[in-house]
Formats: C-alpha cells, structure tokens, sequence
C-alpha cells in the first residue's frame, strides 16, 4: 500500500433546485444544464409534472399543489389520526418538520418505524429469555441438592426458539396460541386498511383519467377554443398542428400514467386479499 493514491475529481454540476417550504420551486437561484435529461423527482422524492405549466407533484396517491401546499384530493388514510385536520392539508402544516412522500398519511411514518422497533425488541427480547431459562436450567442441573426441571425447546408466537418448563407446556402452548390469534387479526385489520387506502386511490385515479379524456375530446373537437393560452397565435398551419399534436400527446399519456397506476394498485390489492385468505385459512 505504498504507492496509494486516492483521487477525488469533481464532475460538472447536472441540477441545483431550492425550494420553498411546501415545495414550489425558488426559479430565481435554481439551474439546470443545458441539454441535459430532466429530473422528474423532486421534491419529497415525488415526481414533478410540469405539462400545460399546471407544476404539481404527482404523489402515489395524490396530486400536491406546491403553490398554495395543499393535496387535490382528500386525505386516503385521515382515520390514521388525522381526523382534526383538514383531509387537504400538508405535512400537518408544517413541511419542515414532516414529510409524505407517498401523499397519504404523515403519521404512518412514524407509526411503521415504530412498529418495526417494536418487532426487533420483541424477538430480541424473546431470544434472550430463551437463553436465560436454557442457562438457568443447566445451572440448576449442575447445582447440588437440587430437583432438576426438564425444558420443553418450543418457540413462541413470533417463531423464535424459546425454553419451557415442562409442566407450563400446555398452559404456554395457549397463551402463545391467543397471542397468535390476536396478532393474525391485527394483521387482517391492517391489510384491511391498506385495502381500503388503495381502492381510494383507485377512484382518485379514475376520477382523473375522466377528467383528461373529457378535455381530450374538448380539445379535439375544437383546438382553438382549448387553446387558452394562446399557443396557437400567429403561427402557421404546420406549426398548429404540432402544437395540437403535442398537447394531444401529452393528455394521452397522462391517462395511460393513471391507468397504470390502477392496474398497479389492483394488482397489490389482490395480493392483500390473498394474504388475508391465507392468514384466515390458517386460523381455521
């Protein structure tokens, strides 16, 4: 390692976007290369939609309006405390604190970090009680004058291996069967909200793909009168059906997006629905 030699060489700066707080973009001190490929997602991670100019961040459930930090459409999971808001608000009003990336639920970041922390403690919990009954058992074999227990090697709800006395087999075998029967309904109910947030997001997607077919057949049938920007003032007849074409290229694809969104969205619907039957199956 005599002859090593780390390089650090600095490549060409592609984009620098600043933000306001609820994710407009500051144009005054931001930069993009010439010539290079567009950053779609921005900020939160969400993909940044500037067609027609409407600047809006198309979230997985919900579309955010960075100019006035509001959702579009109501809040998909506002029973997950957040009934004391407005189902339009915003990372809680307050961006610099909290974050939604997927647009549906600020309280579910926090809960499912929770929830995982818990997991892990549990079964490192359990893992460490398995290993002080298996070591108190060796001692009390080994120790003098004393009736030695015999330990039954089972696991508990969570699928780790545990010890048991075994005169307390059948009594634990119960309680760790309660404990799975509870633990398997909290999953349904979970899965079951999940559903329901997903069939929300279903109709908010086919509410949109109504929308664009009804201004795609508008701005067929009469351009000029869907050209409320003017974009087909003073140009040629070749250069107005470019424009047209291009605008009808967009909506297009605005809808296929929504469409595959929907399919995307059933396809993981079907996939809780089957997890649900499994789990139900196995109480039985």
């Amino acid at each position: 390692f005599d002859n090593l030699q780390i390089s650090q060489l600095r490549g060409p700066l592609m984009e620098e976007t600043h933000y306001y707080p609820f994710g407009l973009t500051m144009a005054g001190i931001s930069s993009k290369a010439a010539g290079k490929l567009e950053n779609k997602f921005k900020y939160n991670g969400i993909e940044h939609n500037s067609d027609w100019d409407v600047n809006t961040d198309d979230a997985f459930f919900r579309t955010l309006d960075p100019a006035i930090g509001r959702w579009w459409q109501v809040d998909p999971k506002i029973e997950m405390g957040q009934e004391s808001w407005t189902p339009y608000n915003s990372m809680m009003n307050n961006p610099i604190r909290y974050q939604d990336p997927k647009g549906d639920c600020v309280p579910c970041l926090v809960l499912e970090g929770i929830g995982e922390a818990v997991s892990i403690g549990y079964r490192a919990y359990r893992a460490a009680k398995g290993i002080e009954a298996i070591s108190n058992a060796v001692s009390q074999a080994n120790a003098p004058k004393t009736v030695m227990t015999e330990m039954i090697i089972t696991t508990d709800a969570m699928g780790n291996t545990v010890a048991v006395p075994s005169s307390r087999l059948v009594s634990y075998s119960i309680g760790q069967e309660k404990i799975q029967n509870t633990m398997a309904s909290e999953k349904v109910s979970e899965l079951k909200g999940e559903i329901k947030s997903l069939e929300n997001g279903i109709k908010s997607n086919e509410k949109q793909i109504k929308t664009h077919r009804e201004k795609l057949n508008e701005y067929k049938s009469d351009p000029e009168k869907g050209d409320n920007k003017g974009k087909l003032e003073g140009k040629t007849p070749e250069q107005q059906q470019k424009v047209i074409d291009g605008r009808i290229n967009r909506l297009e694809k605005t809808i296929e997006k929504h469409q595959r969104e929907i399919q995307k969205k059933e396809a993981q619907i079907n996939e809780k629905k089957a997890e649900i039957s499994k789990i139900q199956t196995k109480e039985n």
